[in-house]
């Protein structure tokens, strides 16, 4: 939490202290070598990177979003370099990155659902600015689906369920039913 609060704050700061991190984490993996860390080596990385991203320093938190990946493929990361690439329009890459995010195995179905109807979404809006509408179309559909299930289950928090209509919306709306897209513009 104290390296999330930097990362908001400070995230310049929190990457140096990345290194006070790593070699704390490479020292509880030879003391508890039987049992997992958390938080990972990934996360942290993660939450730095986001910091790095939000503060201008792309570069930076791609870097370390990489190397993230180089330890073990987590969604947050996959997620923030595929929106990096599609920002570029590095449409190429960014496919790949939202190709691997929707190939992940989640611990929970709803997990699953989450992440697979992100990257749908996002597969979608790279068809579609490639040109191929078949595909996008296919892509927002699936996507579509997953958040009319993501939906109609328990969404945790009045926000998580705004955030999934406002998601549904966007698909709707990349669909052409704009009357539908508004409405759930509304909830």
């Amino acid at each position: 939490e104290t390296l999330e609060k930097l990362s908001d704050s400070n995230p310049l700061m929190a990457e140096k202290r990345l290194t006070a991190i790593e070699k704390m984490h490479a020292r509880a993996v030879k003391l508890w070598a039987d049992r997992p860390i958390e938080p990972g080596l990934p996360r942290a990385f993660y939450t730095v990177a986001e910091g790095l991203y939000h503060a201008g320093e792309v570069d930076r938190s791609e870097a370390l979003l990489k190397r993230s990946l180089g330890i073990e493929p987590v969604p947050n990361s996959l997620d923030l370099l595929g929106t990096i690439a599609l920002k570029r329009s590095k449409l190429e890459l960014a496919r790949d990155r939202y190709e691997d995010l929707a190939g992940l195995v989640y611990e929970s179905e709803t997990s699953q659902l989450q992440w697979e109807a992100r990257a749908r979404s996002q597969l979608g809006e790279i068809a579609l600015r490639l040109g191929e509408t078949k595909d996008s179309t296919r892509h927002i559909r699936i996507a579509l689906r997953h958040t009319n299930d993501l939906l109609a289950r328990d969404p945790g928090s009045i926000n998580q369920r705004a955030e999934r209509y406002v998601e549904r919306g966007k698909l709707l709306f990349l669909l052409g039913d704009v009357e539908l897209a508004m409405d759930d513009f509304r909830k």
